[in-house]
């Protein structure tokens, strides 16, 4: 695969690139729960067993349709990161066909691996994977952290995008 890569971030620390595969399900999960507590400024135990059920559960479902890719950054034996994307079809527009768009979620470094440049070889890794997946567009939710990198890395905001949530 494309996203099988090795990258050195310094001359003594090289780190690994991979796809995830089933196996790593329940580390993506807590990954993500690892990014809400920090983004919400949760603790922990604060997360209830239903959300880790329900997110467990979706993240087992879109991996096994095959619309779940996430790629995890491995350096010195443990996982330092990852970045998902979600695949959705769309319908084809006048000035592009292909049928699929994706969606950035779950980028999100472990603290103590911030600053060098796991975030970004893992967004490029996402990215990198647009013409094997048959994506035309990539859309993401950015926190005010995350939000420089994206921009450099050619994200921009769009004003026309509206969301309307349904009532329970």
């Amino acid at each position: 695969m494309i996203w099988d890569t090795e990258r050195v971030i310094r001359h003594d620390w090289i780190m690994k690139i991979r796809t995830a595969d089933s196996a790593d399900l329940d580390l993506v999960l807590d990954l993500r729960l690892a990014f809400l507590c920090e983004v919400q400024a949760l603790d922990p135990s604060e997360i209830t067993d239903q959300f880790r059920a329900a997110t467990r559960a979706f993240f087992d479902e879109t991996h096994r349709a095959g619309r779940l890719r996430t790629w995890m950054a491995e350096g010195h034996g443990s996982v330092l990161g990852l970045v998902s994307t979600i695949v959705d079809d769309v319908p084809p527009l006048l000035e592009d066909d292909r049928c699929k768009e994706g969606y950035i979620i779950n980028e999100y470094v472990i603290p103590s691996a911030r600053g060098r440049g796991v975030g970004r070889l893992l967004l490029r890794s996402a990215l990198d994977g647009a013409s094997e997946l048959g994506i035309r567009r990539f859309t993401l939710y950015a926190t005010d952290a995350g939000s420089p990198m994206y921009r450099s890395e050619g994200f921009s905001p769009q004003d026309r995008f509206m969301v309307r949530t349904v009532p329970r």
